[in-house]
This record gives structure tokens, sequence and C-alpha cells, in this order.
């Protein structure tokens, strides 16, 4: 949500977004803060005042954001692959639109049961954050080319994964936040 505060205190919302009751604020200190920094609050504070807002569609559309995430790395680097997942996971958890795109050794982990041979020395498991991108039908786009000289078979990927090309990576990447790994 994005306020402007101009020097004579008139409160200004972004487009599509009007408050729809403010209060004087009774939160400790610690919790306003954290209503303060949360990118998804539906609560704005200013000052001593608690706005709560109402948006349209057009402002959700505004809070989402486009990312890319794009996975070279395959089963030699278990750390950077499960980041990479991670992330992607995080991003869409918080309502953004999520894009994993698999090229090079990365498209391995477009079959199934792939990801559950990898975690990080951190005990970070790849797993759980691939089956969570799966569940939020997340597009798992993987490099033809790639695919094809890894032997991998589109019908044996797992749910949400087909093949693409790299001219949809570059389309893709001219209106996203791009993450590589």
């Amino acid at each position: 949500m994005s306020i402007l505060i101009p020097p004579r205190g008139k409160i200004v919302f972004a487009p599509g977004v009007r408050w729809t009751r403010v209060e004087p604020l009774r939160l400790n200190p610690q919790k306003r803060n954290n209503i303060a920094k949360s990118p998804l609050s539906r609560v704005i504070i200013v000052s001593h005042l608690k706005f709560t807002l109402e948006s349209t569609a057009d402002h959700e559309v505004l809070m989402m954001a486009k990312f890319l995430f794009v996975l070279s790395r395959g089963l030699e680097d278990p750390s950077r692959a499960t980041r990479c997942m991670q992330l992607a996971a995080f991003a869409k958890r918080a309502g953004h639109d999520v894009t994993v795109f698999l090229v090079d050794d990365g498209a391995v982990f477009a079959k199934p049961g792939i990801a559950a041979l990898v975690s990080c020395p951190t005990g970070d498991k790849m797993q759980p954050y691939v089956d969570e991108l799966v569940a939020a039908d997340t597009p798992f786009l993987v490099c033809t080319p790639c695919a094809i000289s890894r032997q991998l078979d589109e019908k044996e990927f797992i749910e949400g994964a087909y093949l693409e090309t790299a001219k949809t990576l570059i389309a893709l990447a001219v209106d996203s936040k791009v993450f590589t790994f």
C-alpha cells in the first residue's frame, strides 16, 4: 500500500484504495511496526491513527509483482537449486505472479521425484517448496533443447511443467523481475 503524506498532513492513497475506517491506534509499538512493514497489510499506520483500507481489483494488480525464477543448476548444486524454489514459493505465498523456468541442468527438476533427492547443508529440502508451487498452479517452463539433450519426456513432467523455448524466456523476462540460480 502506498500513501503520500504531504506537508499539510493530507493523506493520499494509491489509485483504487480508499479508507473505510479511521480509529485511534491501540497497538503496542512492536505490533504497530510489524503491521506498518507488511507489504500485504490492509492496515496503514500514520502517526497515531490506524486506517483500515478497502481496495479494488485494480489495486490488487498494482500490488502484485511478476517474478521469473530461472534455474540452471541441477543436482550438482543443491543449495542454489533449493534456494530458487524456496524464494519462488515465498514470492507465491506473498501473492505475486511466479513462473519458474528450468534451463540446462535445472531441467532435471521437471521430473517427479528428483527434487526429493535435494537438500542444502542448512537442512532445507527442495521437495516441499516444489510441492507448494505445484499446488499453487505455478508454471514450470522447461527449456526444450535442454530437456531433449537430457532425454526428458514432457509426458513425465511434474504437474504444471511443459516445454518452452528461449523466445518465451525472453518475453517473460521483459515484464518480470528475474532471479537466476
